[in-house]
């Protein structure tokens, strides 16, 4: 009879503990944020990121202004570009920030986010839209005046769920000046190569100078572009915004319970196993020690 009870006893306590540990996990699975509801089309791909290169996509700088006081640790930096800068007090840089969100009101969202546009006085410099209803994404890059970046940035993170942001400032000074110093440095070539040019001398010697000098100008032309999207007038901060269309989808009672009982089973029975290996090979330890001892 003792041996009964004692048999009952131990199944009672792994019983117990079958329902204790059931319990946590049923718990746990309310608690966790992530697991508070599901959603169609779970993942969003980086669209913006696997463009090629982004040859599809403007690139956009702003430049920030530094005082007397805070421009003096930037003189020895400025005396090592042998080209002037035409305002030396001047960070240029580019800032992209890159906003993944899902929504159930796809259209009323995409309507909010072109009137930040209009609102914040940007720019929509590249649109990509896919799907069918139910499974829409949008994809836009805007540019977006500096002063603006921060309240923009506020409001489009109050777009349906976000899922993802990302902000990233990358120092364009010294791109700046390099592109400085190579127009100076071709705008000299020229000038000596248009001196030449008016001198006497043989007709080939004429037309390879000519030629050279037209290569020259079409670098020039092409500088010149690369130096255009640094101009104060074009200044913008970029802004990657995709929205994805899912439904939320909550997660019932009875999915918990089996999710929570399918992990239970396994975790609880993988403990017996070790607690049995445990007391089996104490078992084992204390039987050769009395053998070896006797």
């Amino acid at each position: 009879m003792d041996k009964r009870k004692r048999i009952f006893r131990i199944v009672k306590l792994f019983l117990l503990g079958f329902v204790v540990l059931y319990s946590f996990r049923l718990i746990y699975g309310y608690s966790d944020s992530s697991s508070k509801g599901n959603e169609e089309y779970e993942y969003i791909s980086d669209f913006f990121d696997n463009m090629e290169s982004g040859d599809m996509l403007k690139r956009n700088y702003a430049s920030t202004r530094y005082s007397k006081s805070e421009s003096k640790g930037k003189e020895i930096s400025d005396a090592v570009s042998s080209a002037p800068l035409p305002q030396g007090s001047e960070q240029k840089f580019e800032k992209i920030a890159s906003l993944k969100s899902k929504t159930a009101e796809f259209e009323k969202d995409e309507k909010n986010i072109r009137a930040y546009v209009k609102k914040f006085n940007s720019l929509i410099q590249y649109e990509h839209n896919e799907g069918n209803p139910g499974s829409r994404q949008l994809h836009l890059s805007i540019g977006v005046p500096p002063e603006n970046f921060d309240v923009m940035l506020a409001e489009l993170k109050k777009t349906g769920s976000i899922k993802s942001i990302q902000v990233t400032k990358t120092d364009k000074t010294n791109e700046y000046r390099n592109l400085n110093a190579q127009k100076a440095s071709l705008e000299k070539t020229r000038n000596v190569l248009i001196e030449l040019q008016n001198k006497d001398g043989k007709i080939d010697e004429y037309m390879s100078l000519s030629n050279r000098i037209l290569e020259i100008e079409q670098q020039l032309q092409e500088l010149g572009v690369s130096l255009g999207d640094f101009d104060t007038e074009n200044e913008f901060c970029t802004v990657h915004m995709t929205i994805v269309e899912g439904k939320f989808i909550p997660i019932s009672f009875m999915h918990r319970a089996k999710v929570a009982l399918e992990w239970t089973i396994n975790y609880y029975c993988l403990f017996t196993l070790i607690l049995l290996f445990a007391s089996g090979t104490a078992f084992f330890g204390v039987w050769v020690y009395d053998k070896i001892k006797n």
